[in-house]
């Protein structure tokens, strides 16, 4: 599993307006925005660096999103969906998202990296009640450290 270290920003220079990373709280089982590209900035209306991502979300999808990333940080795997992007400051939308989990020190994921682009054409599968409705989780093999030293 990757390690925060491992990224290097000017190597994804033009995805970073899309990119997100939160904490995961292990307390709590909540996720904390640590940074937010600009357009999910614009997309949620304000900068959410340090707000939870549950906050965001509209109630009656919040308990699907955000098992949805405990997934990722427990088995742990990845996230590709496609389909509504839900906010509780703008009608869903269609978007594509992918998630994977990182880790900060040891072996196991304290954090999950995101990007999602949003289209802004209206999403109107809130009326089947699914949050994330084409959702597909992909193992990660053999869980190791990245930075483990080569032969």
């Amino acid at each position: 599993m990757p390690s925060r270290a491992d990224l290097d920003p000017l190597a994804i220079w033009d995805a970073l307006p899309y990119v997100w990373m939160c904490d995961y709280l292990r307390d709590s089982h909540r996720f904390r925005f640590r940074l937010a590209g600009e357009e999910l900035n614009f997309f949620h209306h304000g900068n959410l660096v340090g707000r939870y991502l549950d906050d965001l979300i509209p109630i009656k999808f919040r308990k699907e999103i955000n098992n949805n990333y405990l997934k990722i940080v427990k088995t742990p795997c990845f996230l590709y969906a496609e389909g509504a992007i839900h906010s509780l400051t703008r009608q869903a939308v269609r978007g594509e998202r992918l998630v994977l989990p990182l880790r900060e020190t040891g072996t196991e994921a304290s954090l999950i990296l995101g990007i999602t682009i949003v289209s802004y054409a209206p999403d109107f599968s809130d009326e089947t009640g699914a949050a994330t409705p084409n959702t597909r989780y992909i193992p990660v093999p053999n869980p190791c450290l990245c930075d483990a030293p080569a032969d």
